[in-house]
């Protein structure tokens, strides 16, 4: 979720302090994320000496020399801790036999959407003992799991917050460190200028989280969902897949200029034969680490951000349409990956608009034929405030569908 912000002088919008705010927003954020997490892992020091007061989770000062909470031996590199922690015993995410569920998320607050699609997550996976939820965010407090989410997480818990370290967990990725750093730091031209100067600061947040999006899924495997997708049942069994549009729509060149094109992909038989034309990286299921479609996506992406000036598409679906082409124009036998339709996979494009109600016999299919349901969307960010959970928008009335199939928690033991 990408704020947006201003500083109104005279009741209206100065541009210049508006874009200035913005950058040091990001600024704020970009050092969090690129630092040890805080939450589960303690205070944050957003000081760059080190020496100033820092906030805790609930925003109360500390001592400059606070002690930082000791960090868990049994997580891997780059991960500074989890909450809820670990308890003693449990089933550790990151071992081989987990399996991930994972959501990267910017932001100290989640809405009621958001927050409903996470817990529909929570439950829908309670009957699947090595699923867990993995949300990587930093600014998310301790409290909001505890608030929003503690009657359902069940113990040991299903979900953990994830505080990271990105500039570690990045390290002995393939290409990531690079692309990280071109991202955060885009080369300054003679005249002073950087690679995209007029940019949004949220874009860039943006890319940050794509980055990280790729580093776990090879460094971990995992399922991958925005956070803004409502799941229908359970997601963990789908085994390598990636939602595909097959033939009603395309990775035109008009919505990528500045990347060569390609067309659709006929995928082979042990694929399914289908004819992929886009897909969405919004959704990715690649259980095991390492999967070569994540590795050449991020071998592309610094190349990718450098054609595309540092906007949008730097690790999407273009360069994954071309990472695929490859893979199955050489016949790569490590490609699994099997394209399932975004008609089936987010209830694409029956879903035009999650806040416009729809007929009962249309909440009916959507329900019946749908994995999940990409229920958001940028189209719709400006109504994320107005909206609730009840028949007055599709989403309230899908959700008042699937609740009452879902335990009321997961259960302890």
């Amino acid at each position: 979720m990408h704020h947006r912000a201003a500083i109104k002088r005279g009741g209206k919008c100065a541009a210049g302090c508006r874009n200035f705010f913005l950058l040091a927003t990001l600024l704020a954020v970009l050092y969090v994320l690129l630092q040890d997490g805080g939450g589960g892992g303690g205070a944050v020091n957003l000081a760059p000496g080190g020496g100033g007061p820092r906030a805790a989770p609930g925003g109360r000062a500390l001592p400059p020399n606070a002690p930082a909470a000791r960090r868990d031996a049994r997580l891997p590199s780059g991960v500074t801790s989890l909450y809820p922690p670990l308890p003693p015993g449990a089933p550790n995410p990151f071992s081989e036999g987990a399996t991930r569920i994972v959501i990267t998320f910017i932001g100290a607050h989640m809405n009621l959407w958001y927050t409903t699609c996470l817990r529909a997550l929570i439950l829908q996976h309670c009957a699947a003992p090595s699923v867990r939820v993995l949300v990587w965010a930093n600014e998310l407090p301790d409290a909001f799991v505890d608030g929003a989410l503690g009657d359902v997480v069940g113990s040991p818990p299903r979900l953990h917050l994830v505080r990271y370290n990105l500039t570690a967990l990045a390290a002995g990725v393939p290409s990531a460190p690079d692309t990280l750093n071109f991202v955060v730091n885009p080369p300054v031209g003679a005249d002073g200028v950087g690679v995209q100067p007029t940019m949004e600061p949220q874009v860039r947040m943006a890319h940050v989280t794509d980055v990280l999006r790729m580093v776990v899924l090879w460094r971990f495997g995992g399922v991958y969902l925005d956070a803004d997708i409502l799941p229908l049942r359970p997601l963990h069994n789908l085994g390598p897949a990636y939602a595909a549009n097959l033939g009603n729509y395309e990775c035109t060149r008009a919505l990528y200029p500045g990347w060569p094109g390609g067309d659709p992909i006929p995928m082979p038989p042990r694929l399914g034969g289908a004819t992929v034309s886009c897909m969405c990286v919004c959704f990715l299921s690649f259980p095991t680490p390492r999967h070569p479609l994540v590795e050449g996506v991020l071998a592309r992406g610094l190349e990718a951000f450098k054609a595309r000036d540092c906007v949008y598409g730097g690790l999407g679906a273009w360069v994954t349409m071309d990472v695929i082409r490859d893979l199955v124009q050489r016949g790569d036998p490590a490609f699994d990956a099997v394209p399932l339709s975004v008609s089936e996979a987010l209830c694409w494009p029956q879903v035009q608009d999650a806040v416009k109600p729809q007929s009962d016999a249309e909440v009916d299919a959507i329900v019946r034929d749908c994995v999940s349901v990409h229920m958001m969307g940028g189209a719709h960010a400006k109504k994320f405030s107005a909206v609730t959970i009840d028949n007055t928008t599709l989403f309230g009335q899908v959700y008042a569908r699937i609740a009452p199939r879902l335990p009321p928690r997961c259960p302890d033991g």
